[in-house]
């Protein structure tokens, strides 16, 4: 017996309380941490919950803070690197420090979502509250276009209207970022 979950996938419906190793086999390692990171070019994640709006939210507000400290220490360097500066070049390096507001709100959060999602899909805080970022497609790969278009533009996009991408959460719609990346968050396992 087959039915159709999340946008037309179609799943065995014997196979809801599988794991994904028993799917696919797919090998399945238990990180330090107690999440699951799973090694397969097709890992199945077709059958996992969607991801609440309160472990979503708690999720972005640790990321909020540890992009805050990042930010921090790189204005505190920026300032450093303005006061040292020789005389000659002030004038340039303070056109440089006038520029770390657009760093600081686009550089600085694409490195960290793209290097901490890059290996499996978890950010440090949704690594914490045990959820991911899957493709719909089925492909694990996170890839910088990909990171580009969920994590900067696409939350722009979500919030910039009032806040209208993430209030279609709360409908019980996708967000307006993870259609523009056809992915979604899922609840994984323990």
């Amino acid at each position: 017996k087959k039915e159709i979950l999340n946008r037309g996938i179609e799943v065995d419906a014997d196979a809801e309380d599988a794991t994904p190793s028993e799917i696919n086999n797919d090998s399945v390692e238990t990180q330090s941490d107690g999440v699951q990171k799973f090694h397969s070019d097709n890992a199945d994640f077709s059958h996992y919950e969607n991801a609440t709006f309160g472990t979503r939210l708690v999720a972005i507000i640790i990321d909020g803070i540890l992009l805050g400290v990042l930010n921090q220490i790189f204005g505190l360097l920026l300032g450093v690197a303005i006061k040292l500066s020789p005389k000659e070049i002030a004038p340039i390096v303070a056109i440089i420090g006038g520029l770390s507001f657009l760093l600081t709100i686009t550089i600085v959060p694409f490195f960290y979502y793209y290097y901490t999602m890059r290996s499996n899909g978890q950010t440090i805080g949704k690594r914490i509250m045990k959820i991911k970022v899957v493709r719909l497609s089925g492909d694990p790969e996170i890839t910088v276009k990909l990171v580009f278009m969920r994590e900067i533009l696409g939350k722009f996009l979500s919030g910039v209207v009032f806040g209208l991408g993430y209030i279609f959460f709360l409908l019980g719609k996708e967000t307006w970022h993870d259609t523009i990346a056809d992915t979604r968050v899922v609840k994984l396992k323990s």
